[in-house]
């Protein structure tokens, strides 16, 4: 009997020194998988958390399909107009209401025909690229509406004041436009007195409003020119400044506000110091029969 347990013993430790390290190993493995599964599913929910949250943040609600961004980027250009129309003939509060919503329906109006044109670029019909429409002009289309509703509500000594002011204001807006096109084309061309009095004239007799956006930045370059027809200009020039026109990069401005050079305190302020943008904007109520 002790013999056979003197012979047990051996075959204990031989079986305790072999099976520990598998023991062992499997716990250590239990260990180490355990908590690498559950790291791999902790990074997985982390990556798929701010994705299911990112899915929603693109989607804008347009109302009346304007783009709030045009529209705030626009406003610039109704303040400006408003404030000189107010300047000049210095209407009532009770003139000023409706004359501050045709701005407002205006610069909705304007904000959606921007947001229509960019997205009609580069169309391709029947598989032929077609022209997109020229560039809508916000400041024009909100000067239009001023116009017609200030011819509604204003006497027509204050409105003959304010067509006036308006012509004389493009007159003056012509002249520099003019002036800042030759100056620019001196820098590069070297013109001559004469040839900056042709071009000059050439330019007045042909003018298009179009050509004098752009210049409310104040970071473009003497290398780019607007879109003007070659022949008003080339014909007034040398061979050597013919070459050199050529090469000028002729770009089309657009017409896109004065946000960037307006603060933002500036754009947040009401269109009206006596009544609020939202009672400018309300419809007007019909009038009560006595």
């Amino acid at each position: 009997m002790r013999g056979r347990f003197i012979r047990l013993v051996p075959m204990v430790g031989i079986a305790f020194t072999v099976c520990t390290p598998v023991f062992v190993f499997a716990q250590v493995r239990k260990e180490v998988v355990e908590p690498a599964k559950r790291e791999v599913v902790q990074r997985k929910a982390a990556v798929l958390q701010p994705a299911r949250v990112q899915l929603a943040d693109p989607v804008v609600i347009i109302a009346n399909g304007m783009d709030p961004g045009w529209t705030r980027q626009f406003r610039p250009i109704l303040q400006v107009e408003y404030l000189f129309l107010r300047m000049v003939c210095n209407p009532s509060k009770e003139e000023r209401l409706p004359i501050a919503r045709a701005g407002f329906k205006s610069l909705d109006a304007a904000a959606k025909s921007y947001l229509e044109w960019q997205n009609n670029q580069n169309m391709i019909v029947a598989g032929r690229l077609v022209e997109r429409p020229a560039n809508p002009d916000p400041r024009k289309m909100i000067q239009n509406a001023l116009v017609d509703s200030a011819k509604t509500h204003l006497s027509s000594s204050q409105f003959e004041r304010y067509r006036a002011e308006l012509d004389a204001r493009s007159a003056e807006q012509k002249r520099v436009a003019i002036l800042n096109l030759v100056a620019k084309l001196d820098h590069s061309l070297v013109l001559s007195p004469e040839q900056r009095d042709q071009i000059s004239e050439s330019l007045s007799s042909h003018w298009e409003e179009a050509w004098a956006q752009g210049f409310q930045s104040f970071s473009l370059d003497n290398q780019y020119f607007p879109m003007v027809p070659d022949p008003l200009v080339a014909k007034h020039l040398n061979a050597n400044q013919k070459t050199i026109w050529s090469g000028l990069q002729k770009v089309t401005f657009n017409s896109n506000g004065l946000g960037s050079f307006m603060n933002a305190q500036a754009q947040n302020l009401p269109l009206d110091d006596e009544f609020s943008d939202e009672v400018a904007q309300e419809d007007p109520k019909p009038a009560t029969k006595k």
